[in-house]
């Protein structure tokens, strides 16, 4: 019996994550998104930053924090690690579209 397997460039293309999310202050998610991927947070606060596997990069690793009502589009295909934030909103509220 023949069994399907994808091709090469599926399994390394980013996962398909649209849709709405979010992160209680403490929590952390890692996700990998597309080159493009728009992040808008709705509520709260959360920080950006590339993954721990790509530290090596850099000297110190600088994560972006956005609050609520802005957006962040995503310069390249990856792993990114968002972590919730101490806020007066509450969860931090975001979502993707690609």
């Amino acid at each position: 019996m023949a069994r399907a397997t994808p091709s090469s460039s599926e399994s390394l293309a980013p996962a398909s994550f649209d849709g709405d999310h979010a992160l209680a202050a403490g929590q952390s998610t890692l996700l990998r998104l597309a080159r493009g991927t728009v992040l808008h947070l709705r509520g709260g606060e959360i920080s950006i930053e590339d993954a721990p596997t790509l530290w090596a990069d850099h000297c110190w690793p600088q994560p972006m924090r956005l609050r609520a009502g802005e957006s962040w589009v995503v310069p390249r295909s990856g792993w990114w690690r968002i972590d919730g934030r101490p806020s007066r909103d509450g969860l931090g509220r975001f979502s993707l579209r690609r």
